[in-house]
């Protein structure tokens, strides 16, 4: 935000109109200013009920695979359990190897997971249970990624990008024309523009998920790693670029690619810490 607001002051202090502005200019400031503030609520609004949607539904289904991992142990063998667990953990892996958008190509993973489940074969009456209450558990993971399927192809689209864009240089250009010359009115000016732009920084990381990803992604993602006996996951590329913190001395399997997404081949795990 700082860098923003340097750039947008230099470039107040560099260009300045009269400082006032005709009839039309008047009018044409105040339409677009009002189309602006409409037109980006309105996205950012959809944005984040999305962005609610997306992390309630991941959350859900984070909930369900816990519930599955507890009753394999409370009713099957080490062995079932170790299984399943090992499926659980490529379907896990799997939904941070691919961007959250790109959910859908998590599904072979998820087939082969739903797969092992339904071919568990009770031998008593509590693993029958058991099994009856896995198999319902895994069809609402099934309807939930549906759901998820959808949410996440609902982004901005570039036409409303474009319309965004323009609408926002519009209007810093007025803004700019009133920009007198005196240090209060450069002030003014880039404050005003650097808040413009910062909306749109907000709808962008709402639109690619990415608001607070910390708080709604990596760390309920860790807990489910940690809830089943797995050691949490992450691509290597995040670490590096600061998206996510590890805790220091806590194991985590960093996986770095060889090739540009979404090419899995030849990927490494790393065990650290």
């Amino acid at each position: 935000m700082l860098a923003i607001f340097l750039l947008f002051f230099l470039l107040a202090y560099s260009y300045h109109g009269k400082g006032s502005l005709g009839d039309a200019s008047k009018i044409l400031l105040t339409v677009t200013s009002f189309v602006f503030g409409f037109y980006v609520n309105n996205l950012i609004t959809q944005a984040r009920n999305r962005h609610s949607k997306v992390v309630e539904s991941l959350r859900e289904e984070g909930g369900y695979i816990k519930a599955i991992y507890l009753i394999l142990k409370s009713s099957f063998e080490n062995n079932k359990v170790t299984e399943t667990r090992d499926a659980i953990d490529i379907y896990l892996i799997a939904g941070m190897d691919y961007k959250v958008y790109d959910y859908v190509m998590s599904a072979p993973q998820f087939a082969e997971l739903y797969n092992k489940v339904m071919n568990l074969k009770p031998e008593n009456k509590q693993q029958d249970g058991g099994w009856g209450q896995i198999i319902r558990v895994i069809a609402e993971i099934s309807k939930g990624r549906t759901r998820i399927e959808t949410l996440v192809k609902e982004r901005v689209s570039t036409f409303e990008w474009l319309t965004t864009y323009t609408l926002l240089t519009l209007v810093i250009y007025f803004i700019y024309t009133l920009n007198s010359g005196t240090l209060l009115s450069i002030m003014i000016t880039a404050s005003i523009s650097t808040s413009l732009t910062m909306l749109l920084i907000v709808l962008y990381s709402l639109d690619s998920l990415r608001w607070k990803e910390d708080k709604w992604f990596w760390d309920p993602l860790k807990e489910l790693f940690t809830s089943v006996n797995l050691i949490p996951y992450y691509p290597k590329i995040l670490v590096d670029t600061g998206r996510v913190k590890l805790v220091r001395d806590q194991p985590v399997r960093l996986a770095e690619y060889p090739y540009p997404f979404p090419d899995m081949k030849d990927k490494r795990i790393i065990l650290k810490g």
